[in-house]
């Protein structure tokens, strides 16, 4: 190759080079590369919140619950269960959650792509509406790849995407926001049970570690193990929502109710009596009402079983099978059966080497 030739290469190379020089600068100059800075979503001021619609819809089914939380005072109530009382904490939880989310550039703005980024109309998860300040905000959220959602308001095309909260933090359901514990006794104070449903009457006393049951049939004794497992069954009761604060007849709680009594004594070893009552039958639940508790709630059907079913006889301690005899011919205590094992000629052992 000529030395002109080489100058010509060089002269091309070095060329080259600066172009890219200049395109990277360019492009670096122009922001071309650079996400924009996230911004939230909701511009609102989260103290200044006082209200939070959630309908949810879970994977598979049309089946959609709206649950309305509202701000009365300092505390937040459950407006759709009769204002049941919520935890503070955990609904301004998820307000803060909201109010800090951030998103970028849309990642969708066609109105064909709502069901395909699950904020559509016929595909979506989560309806939220959020008050502040007398203005309320609505907004299509469903999930979005990793750790992220997919959100738009109601009424715009656009959709981001946004973290710092998932689809399964954004709960419709009430257990999400109240506490759940009904009945909560510590089995091992338990003193007395007393407990009146269709079948009869049980009437349980403590005498040191051990139950005695008043209705046990006569020369029977009391098998501790299920008196111990019955305890724990009625003292503790799971809620699984809130219903009202008025009693109806079809709630179940007059005649014909099963009703438990607890007495147990408290950490200060102070008597306490508690008394609930099991009414009728909704879906997988029961309706129960607890003295001294302002709402008829429900409670899983099974969790109120053994109060409503149990009778005297199920405590009665059954006796030990005695163990089968052996089959005949078999030794008791062992030695070499009668009959040939496999492998083995006759019956007869074979003679020492």
């Amino acid at each position: 190759m000529s030395t002109r030739n080489g100058k010509l290469q060089g002269i091309l190379v070095g060329a080259l080079a600066l172009q890219i020089v200049l395109a990277f600068v360019t492009w670096n100059a122009s922001g071309g590369n650079k996400l924009p800075d996230p911004r939230p979503l909701l511009d609102l001021d989260k103290a200044a919140v006082t209200a939070l619609e959630i309908t949810e819809k879970p994977v598979g089914t049309d089946a959609a619950e709206t649950l309305r939380l509202e701000k009365q005072g300092d505390a937040w109530i459950v407006a759709t269960a009769g204002g049941f009382p919520a935890k503070k904490d955990k609904v301004e939880e998820l307000v803060g959650k909201l109010a800090d989310l951030k998103v970028r550039e849309p990642v969708g703005t066609q109105k064909a792509n709502h069901n395909a980024l699950r904020v559509g109309d016929d595909v979506w998860s989560r309806k939220v509406k959020i008050t502040a300040g007398g203005e309320t905000k609505a907004l299509v959220i469903g999930s979005g790849p990793g750790a992220s959602i997919h959100a738009r308001f109601a009424d715009a095309a656009e959709v981001f995407r946004g973290r710092g909260v998932s689809e399964a933090a954004i709960s419709g359901r009430v257990s999400s926001y109240v506490d759940t514990e009904l009945v909560k006794v510590d089995a091992a104070k338990l003193k007395e049970i007393q407990v009146a449903n269709p079948s009869g009457s049980l009437s349980f006393r403590k005498e040191g570690e051990d139950w005695q049951l008043a209705e046990l049939p006569a020369g029977e004794a009391l098998d501790q193990a299920q008196a111990k497992s019955f305890a724990s069954s009625v003292a503790r009761l799971t809620m699984k929502a809130p219903v009202t604060k008025t009693v109806e007849a079809a709630h179940g709680l007059e005649a014909g109710a099963t009703k438990v009594t607890l007495t147990y004594t408290d950490d200060q070893a102070a008597s306490k009596t508690l008394t609930y009552t099991i009414g009728a039958a909704k879906d997988d639940a029961r309706y129960v009402k607890a003295d001294g508790q302002d709402f008829v709630v429900l409670v899983s059907d099974w969790a109120t079983k053994s109060a409503r079913e149990k009778t005297a006889n199920d405590f009665v301690k059954k006796e030990e099978a005695a163990a089968a005899p052996p089959p005949a011919g078999m030794p008791v205590h062992g030695g070499m059966p009668p009959f040939p094992l496999p492998g083995m000629g006759g019956g007869e052992m074979p003679p020492p080497h």
